[in-house]
């Protein structure tokens, strides 16, 4: 074998040798040689067109981010613009309602979304014969931002909410300022912007509902947009004139007992009706707010207290908290603020509250429409009751279960919310209400 290492594998090596020569001889022809000063000036240049290119696109972030920030300048001097106007506002509120209105009962809430504008009345309009449409003319701008209305026809002038006197046009009729739950005269039917709703005096939530906007017959406020609250009577509701008082203030005026829509002590102790003639007015040591809707309460700390209508006064928040209503979100923090403090007011008695709000009429008055009822007496037919008219809690005998008519959902008596509800109809068994067309509460324990 020692022949073939000669005659084979030595070719191979020469053969490989030879051809890494040519290579070489050929990469060094192929190749540019520079030297090391052309190879420095080379690189040079390349660092050079690489910084100019990365010095243009920091320039170019540099100019957004001046643009950027003189935007977030700009805004920011906008919002210390909006911040230093809402604070003017709120002090104008505090200082007027400091000085002209001393019980609190003409606070208007820059939180319930209704300011004043800048605009007042000089000189009233008298009622047309024909229609019994007011029209308040001369308006002119004041500087504390009050629109104000020649009410009397005497020059005296009365502010009303928002600066525009008829906000739907003629026929309607902005609350007054100064104590919003006051009737503006000729204006008898209320209107919820909300739920564009309209309560005619005939309607079962009459007496609980704070107008928004007033309106002078049921027309006007079709044509406005709002349409009938169902919580009127099923029955000649389209005959039902304007005209019927929801609540008899008369009772008991002379025996110097002030008449409240529905009971007294609605939740029992701690708790207090509003006023039938004046629901604005704070009862003596009640002073706290409930919504009734919401089932939420306001302290007076509250940014809407002043333009909240309390459908029920509570004398401490753990009074309201018992009855199943919450601390509004409006309130800056859930403790109180320094210095306010809370009394519980006297106890009713405990007849007054077994009576169940018969305590309310004054001895000597009448008190023979105490079993009349807000509408028709079976509205959804058989197994169905109307709420008694002076006493809307008062259960039917034989009827325990609640019906809510605005969100057609009935409640049982192990519902959470059964004692806080307030029926607008009753039925004498669930099978009833869902024949009706009622669903269950969702607020019932998950059987």
């Amino acid at each position: 074998m020692l022949w073939a290492l000669p005659e084979i594998v030595l070719p191979l090596i020469i053969a490989f040798l030879i051809g890494l020569l040519i290579g070489w001889l050929w990469w060094g022809w192929r190749r540019t040689k520079i030297s090391y000063t052309e190879w420095e000036t080379m690189r040079q240049k390349s660092n050079r067109a690489s910084s100019v290119d990365t010095d243009a696109e920091l320039q170019g972030l540099r100019s957004d981010l001046d643009s950027h920030q003189s935007d977030l300048d700009a805004l920011r001097a906008e919002r210390d613009e909006l911040q230093a106007s809402l604070d003017e506002c709120n002090r104008r509120h505090e200082a007027g309602a400091d000085a002209g209105s001393p019980d609190g009962d003409s606070e208007a809430g820059l939180g319930g979304g209704v300011l004043a504008g800048a605009a007042a009345a000089g000189a009233a309009g008298a009622a047309d014969g024909d229609g019994g449409d007011h029209e308040v003319q001369g308006l002119v701008a004041t500087t504390d931002g009050d629109a104000e209305a020649d009410a009397d026809g005497d020059g005296a002038s009365r502010a009303v909410v928002g600066g525009v006197v008829h906000p739907y046009g003629d026929g309607s009729h902005a609350p007054w300022e100064d104590d919003k739950r006051e009737q503006p005269e000729g204006y008898p039917i209320k209107g919820n912007v909300d739920s564009m709703l309209y309560h005619r005096p005939d309607s079962r939530n009459y007496g609980a509902t704070g107008a928004e906007v007033w309106f002078d017959t049921a027309d006007s406020a079709e044509t406005a947009g709002f349409a009938l609250s169902p919580t009127h009577p099923k029955s000649d509701a389209d005959d039902a004139g304007p005209a019927a008082d929801a609540v008899d203030t008369e009772a008991g005026a002379d025996a110097g007992l002030r008449a409240v829509t529905g009971k007294r002590h609605p939740y029992g102790a701690g708790s207090h009706a509003p006023f039938a003639e004046a629901k604005r007015d704070q009862p003596d040591g009640y002073p706290i707010k409930g919504n009734v809707d919401s089932m939420l309460y306001h302290r007076p700390d509250s940014r809407n207290y002043g333009a909240t209508g309390a459908e029920v006064w509570f004398d401490t928040p753990d009074s309201a908290e018992t009855a199943g209503f919450s601390l509004s979100p409006s309130h800056p923090s859930t403790d109180l603020p320094d210095g306010m403090t809370f009394a519980a007011a006297p106890t009713p008695s405990a007849q007054a509250l077994a009576d169940d709000g018969t305590n309310d009429t004054p001895e000597g008055a009448d008190s023979a429409d105490s079993d009349e009822f807000a509408g028709e007496q079976h509205p959804y037919g058989e197994g169905s009751h109307a709420p008694y008219a002076n006493e809307p809690r008062r259960m039917p005998e034989g009827y325990t279960i609640k019906g809510n008519v605005d969100s057609m959902l009935y409640h049982r008596e192990d519902s959470r919310n059964y004692g806080a509800t307030i029926a607008e109809v009753w039925f004498d068994t669930a099978e009833r209400a869902e024949a009706a067309g009622f669903a269950l509460s969702p607020t019932h324990p998950k059987s």
